[in-house]
């Protein structure tokens, strides 16, 4: 278990019982010292102020033990990022977050390795050459493509900022632990079907390793939209389809030749 997982699942429990431990021992203090003052034993009195610095001391070790753990779990739940990234294993997991960007027709990147796709417009393969995403039926509303939907220009950036991509390439350096890929669409209409699949090598062979099928949501027949990859060091390949149809292959390396 990570110490952020441990943090979230037990620091909590752990706070909560030093603080009771806490407030019991101040409680029991406050008695003692009842007792110390209203005896009229000298015996009694010497006792009862022993045991009140002793648990004036445990009162604070607990205090100090319940705001450690405390701080634990803000640390692990607010700030992720300050935590260690999992070590890759033989099938990574790879979880992108789409994050939509309102379509624009204004978008125009300069000096930017953009791929130019050639749409594949053949007969649709075999469900076996298919990704897993596109071998179900279509949800109830989606809608068929016009002839003019096409992808019109793909953009893979190390970080976006302002909806903009920042430091487009082809191949990243290694540590790069995201890649984000902006789609140039034209001529779609509400209810369209768009599947972005990442590829990843493993063991030699590209697998598919993430998938996801979206219907364009917007009343603009065209714009840009992004999505990015939680991507480790290795060799990559990005595939969007409209509807069934495989508009580019985009190949990628992050930390590799």
């Amino acid at each position: 278990m990570s110490w952020q997982l441990a943090g979230v699942r037990v620091a909590p429990i752990l706070a909560l019982l030093f603080g009771v431990g806490a407030a019991i021992a101040v409680l029991y203090l406050a008695q003692l010292r009842r007792t110390a003052r209203s005896t009229c034993y000298g015996y009694v009195r010497e006792q009862a102020t022993v045991r009140a610095r002793q648990l004036v001391i445990a009162a604070m070790v607990l205090s100090a033990l319940a705001l450690a753990s405390a701080a634990l779990w803000l640390v692990s739940v607010r700030s992720p990022e300050l935590l260690p990234a999992p070590a890759p294993t033989a099938t990574p997991t790879l979880l992108p977050t789409p994050t939509p960007r309102l379509p624009t027709a204004t978008f125009s990147p300069t000096s930017t390795p953009t791929v130019t796709p050639t749409p594949t417009v053949n007969a649709i393969p075999p469900d076996a050459e298919l990704p897993s995403v596109l071998r179900t039926p279509f949800p109830a509303n989606a809608t068929t493509a016009e002839p003019g939907a096409k992808l019109v220009g793909v953009v893979l950036a190390a970080g976006v900022a302002n909806n903009e991509p920042v430091d487009p390439a082809l191949s990243f350096p290694s540590g790069t632990d995201r890649v984000y890929a902006f789609l140039t669409v034209e001529g779609m209409s509400r209810g369209v079907p768009l599947a972005h699949v990442w590829y990843a090598e493993v063991d030699g062979r590209i697998v598919e390793a993430w998938s996801r099928l979206e219907l364009w949501p917007y009343n603009a027949t065209g714009g840009v939209v992004w999505r990015y990859l939680s991507a480790r060091d290795g060799r990559y390949e990005l595939h969007v389809y409209i509807g069934r149809e495989l508009q580019q292959r985009i190949p990628f390396t992050v930390g590799a030749e």
